[in-house]
């Protein structure tokens, strides 16, 4: 907080008041806490790009499409061999 205050002066009274009822869950009004988080999309899509994380964005958007489609064109595969006829 030192730094804080030599930063700006009217920062620190700021969070000092107000910063607490901001951020810290049990200020949370419980009607609309969270008992259970879950990040399992987030990580999942972070283990699948993780070796084309680096590329610039373009190619990054570029070969996620392309990853996406080939994921789409795989679950087709697999529907089309379950595909049973109805008659």
């Amino acid at each position: 907080m030192t730094k804080v205050f030599e930063a700006s002066e009217k920062a620190y009274p700021y969070l000092r008041d107000y910063h607490n009822l901001l951020w810290m869950r049990c200020m949370f009004n419980p009607d609309i806490k969270c008992d259970y988080i879950n990040n399992n999309l987030a990580e999942c899509f972070n283990y699948w790009v993780r070796e084309i994380k680096d590329l610039p964005i373009v190619q990054l958007a570029d070969k996620i499409r392309e990853m996406i489609m080939d994921l789409f064109r795989k679950r087709r595969m697999i529907g089309e061999k379950t595909r049973t006829s109805q008659g």
